[in-house]
């Protein structure tokens, strides 16, 4: 299933819901590839994996987001990047030249 911003436009809550709708669809088997703009961290943890491009299409991260989220954060820091750990990390990498 391919969805392009499934939650723009949508208050907090009914993102949250239909992020969590996708969720339960990928845990039974449904492959899903979405875009999603400007994600909570409630919204950014429901996901598995992540592809982060820059502009021009470069891609910065392709895998797993981990537990939490936490994966990013350690490849990150590994590749010479300090991720302040109180800041929503969807906002931060979005933020990052």
């Amino acid at each position: 299933m391919f969805l392009d911003g499934p939650t723009s436009g949508l208050d907090s809550g009914a993102a949250f819901n239909i992020v969590r709708f996708l969720r339960k669809l990928a845990e039974a088997g449904q492959a899903i590839l979405c875009t999603i703009r400007q994600p909570s961290s409630a919204l950014f943890e429901n996901f598995d994996q992540l592809l982060l491009l820059k502009s021009g299409g470069r891609t910065v991260y392709f895998g797993e987001l981990g537990h939490d989220s936490r994966t990013l954060p350690g490849y990150l820091e590994k590749n010479g990047t300090k991720w302040p750990p109180k800041i929503n990390l969807a906002e931060y990498m979005l933020e990052r030249p």
